[in-house]
């Protein structure tokens, strides 16, 4: 069997773009329905009933992602494992049940980027909280709160999200 590829190339770009993430998203995975793709972005994305996306708010500059390949062409095999990472300040208790309930959770996930683009996660697996930590600081200037790692493994790349559905898929 043969594998048919097209290419068009990728082209250069303005420097106008920027990193981070201004905003996570997450929702039961089990609560996601369908996605609807429309030219290789997702249109749409059906919700169980009176299930939505939830925010997860942060400060600016301390969330990220990566999305790694990982080819492996003697076995024949690629995937691509995503890692979220967020950082909330403030150790309190409605913060720790939150992030309780991503350790033992199958979520997916959305992702706002820097640059007002929006990304899916859990679209073949549900995204699972891999790592985390709790941090006092020492001096009074220092980090006070959780770091967590929610880490995606599907069999491509993250697609991007219309950002017109977005605002249907969160609380009123």
């Amino acid at each position: 069997m043969a594998c048919s590829i097209t290419m068009t190339g990728i082209s250069s770009e303005c420097k106008d773009s920027i990193g981070g993430i201004k905003a996570a998203y997450i929702a039961e995975h089990a609560d996601v329905g369908s996605l609807t793709e429309t030219q290789n972005v997702i249109s749409a994305i059906t919700m169980a009933v009176g299930k939505t996306f939830k925010p997860f708010v942060f400060r600016k500059e301390t969330g990220n992602f990566t999305s790694t390949i990982n080819s492996d062409d003697a076995a024949g095999t690629t995937f691509v494992q995503s890692e979220i990472v967020l950082q909330f300040t403030k150790q309190e208790t409605a913060k720790r049940l939150e992030i309780a309930a991503l350790m033992v959770g199958n979520c997916a996930v959305i992702i706002e980027d820097g640059n007002g683009k929006f990304w899916f996660f859990g679209e073949d697996f549900p995204v699972v909280l891999t790592a985390g930590s709790a941090a006092s600081g020492t001096a009074m200037g220092d980090f006070n709160g959780y770091n967590i790692t929610l880490t995606d493994k599907s069999k491509a790349l993250p697609k991007e999200v219309k950002a017109d559905i977005i605002a249907g898929l969160l609380p009123s």
